[in-house]
């Protein structure tokens, strides 16, 4: 609905992602900035979180960063991720 509303992406300053590891005191695992831009889209991947394939037990996350035009857009995003509703 952001197009709707006239907003998009290109109104977020300073904007940043962080992920916390709460068994280990709020450490900071990874922080994933995002650049300003003036792009009129409403959606963004940022990234994704996976557990790892060899230990299985570690979370990993990859950051991807992926601008969207349509937030609406995020379903096909997921299913190439291989995400099912």
């Amino acid at each position: 609905k952001g197009a709707e509303k006239h907003q998009s992406l290109a109104s977020l300053k300073n904007a940043y992602i962080r992920l916390y590891d709460t068994d280990k005191n709020d450490e900071e695992i990874c922080r994933f900035n995002m650049e300003d831009n003036s792009s009129d889209a409403t959606g963004l991947l940022a990234g994704a979180i996976y557990r790892d394939k060899e230990s299985r037990s570690e979370w990993k996350f990859a950051a991807i960063g992926e601008v969207l035009k349509e937030a609406s857009y995020i379903g096909q995003i997921l299913a190439r991720y291989g995400y099912k509703n």
